[in-house]
């Protein structure tokens, strides 16, 4: 046997009728009265992060890269994406701006140089930019 449902909850009848009533309608959720004062009342320290935050820790990278060069602008998408997890500061360099670069990168941009002197060039693979920015954050 279906029974029919209750107007509006999804509860089936006989189950909203014990539950109580306000003015003569069933009252399927309880009410909860807290203040401002109740749910705001916790202080912060001026001088510490938010109550919910977390730091990110901070990761310098520097990027060589070339205009037009579509694998750089997706691993400069990819290091963006991170930003949600990481503080990552990007130093960008135009390896067209300088002959040395050129000569020294024109071959494998995109580059990215960490603090600790390692690269990752080329096709840059998340999981290897992911496990560079753990190993050179501050």
């Amino acid at each position: 046997m279906i029974r029919p449902l209750y107007a509006g909850a999804g509860f089936p009848r006989p189950f909203a009728r014990n539950v109580g009533s306000i003015k003569g309608r069933g009252n399927l959720a309880p009410t909860i009265n807290l203040t401002f004062s109740m749910v705001f009342s916790q202080t912060i320290p001026d001088n510490s992060v938010p109550y919910g935050t977390i730091p990110k820790p901070m990761v310098k990278v520097t990027l060589y890269y070339k205009e037009g060069c579509w694998l750089c602008d997706t691993a400069e998408e990819m290091l963006n994406g991170l930003t949600l997890k990481y503080d990552i500061h990007v130093n960008k360099k135009d390896i067209e701006s300088d002959d040395e670069l050129y000569e020294q990168y024109r071959f494998d941009i995109p580059v990215f140089e960490f603090k600790d002197g390692s690269n990752l060039y080329g096709r840059i693979k998340k999981k290897e930019l992911i496990d560079k920015l753990e190993q050179n954050r501050e």
